[in-house]
C-alpha cells in the first residue's frame, strides 16, 4: 500500500543519511584532537545499528590512541560503553584506572572505589583506599556522604581486622597536616550535625579512627549523637574508644 511504500522509502533515506553520516564522522576522528561531541554522535549510530565491534574499536582509539590527547572524557565514554554491555570487571576497572590518573577528583571514583573494595585481591583493594583519599582531597567532595561512607567503611574493616594498618598509615602522612583542619574542625563538626547526620556520623567514624578518641570533630559529634539518644553513636563512640590504640600506631 501507498503508507507502506512511504515507511520504506523514509526508511531507506534514514540508512542513506546514516552512511553518510558514518563516513564523515570516521573521517574526522581519525585526526588527532578533541572529538568528544563526534565520537559520541558515531557511536550512537553504530549502537543504534547494532555495530558494537566497530562502537568498542572506536572508542578504544580515542582512549588509549597515543597520539590523541589525554581526555577524561574519552575514558568515561569507554567505560560507560563497556558497562552498558556487561564486559567484564577487569574491563571496566582498567578504563577507570586511567581516569583516575587524570582526574582524581571525578565523580565515577565512587564507581572505582566500589569495584576495587569488592575485588579479593589486595592490590586492588589498597588502590582502592588510595583512590577515596584521592577524592576527598578535593573541596568538591568535603560534604558527599557516599565518598565518606566508603572511606569510612574500607578504615572500619582494615582496623577490625588488625592488618593492612600501613595502607592507612601511608595515606595518611602526607595529609595529617592539613587533613584537621580541612575536614574535621569543631566549626564542620557543628555545621554537618545540623544539615546532614548521616554525613556527620561517617565522618566522625574516620576522624575518631585518624585522629584519636580526642579529635574535635569526632568529640563533638559523637556528643551530639548520644544526647540525641541516637544508637548508632552510642556504638560509634564505644568502636573509636575501644580502638583508640590504632590510631597510636597510625600518627605514630
Amino acid at each position: 500500500g501507498q503508507d507502506g511504500y512511504e515507511d520504506l522509502s523514509v526508511e531507506q533515506e534514514m540508512h542513506s543519511c546514516f552512511r553518510k553520516a558514518a563516513v564523515n564522522l570516521r573521517e574526522i576522528i581519525k585526526i588527532p584532537g578533541v572529538w568528544d561531541l563526534f565520537v559520541k554522535c558515531y557511536v550512537d549510530l553504530l549502537e543504534f545499528y547494532g555495530d558494537h565491534n566497530e562502537a568498542r574499536q572506536v572508542l578504544n582509539e580515542y582512549a588509549y590512541n597515543s597520539k590523541f590527547p589525554a581526555n577524561p572524557n574519552a575514558h568515561v565514554y569507554l567505560y560507560q560503553f563497556l558497562k552498558r554491555h556487561g564486559e567484564s570487571k577487569k574491563s571496566l576497572v582498567s578504563a577507570l584506572k586511567i581516569l583516575h590518573d587524570i582526574v582524581p577528583s571525578h565523580e565515577l571514583m565512587i564507581d572505582f572505589n566500589t569495584m576495587l573494595q569488592k575485588s579479593k585481591k589486595r592490590k586492588k583493594r589498597r588502590l582502592g583506599l588510595e583512590v577515596i583519599f584521592a577524592a576527598l582531597d578535593y573541596a568538591g567532595w568535603k560534604e558527599n556522604v557516599k565518598a565518606w561512607s566508603c572511606l569510612a567503611r574500607q578504615v572500619k574493616q582494615i582496623v577490625i581486622s588488625e592488618k593492612h594498618l600501613d595502607w592507612i598509615k601511608q595515606e595518611w602522612n602526607s595529609r595529617k597536616d592539613w587533613w584537621p583542619a580541612f575536614h574535621f574542625s569543631r566549626y564542620l563538626a557543628k555545621r554537618n550535625w545540623q544539615e546532614n547526620e548521616s554525613l556527620s556520623y561517617e565522618k566522625a567514624l574516620v576522624a575518631g579512627i585518624l585522629l584519636g578518641k580526642d579529635c574535635k570533630y569526632f568529640k563533638y559529634v559523637s556528643h551530639q549523637g548520644c544526647k540525641a539518644q541516637v544508637k548508632r553513636f552510642r556504638i560509634l563512640k564505644k568502636f573509636v574508644n575501644k580502638h583508640n590504640p590504632v590510631y597510636l600506631r597510625i600518627s605514630g
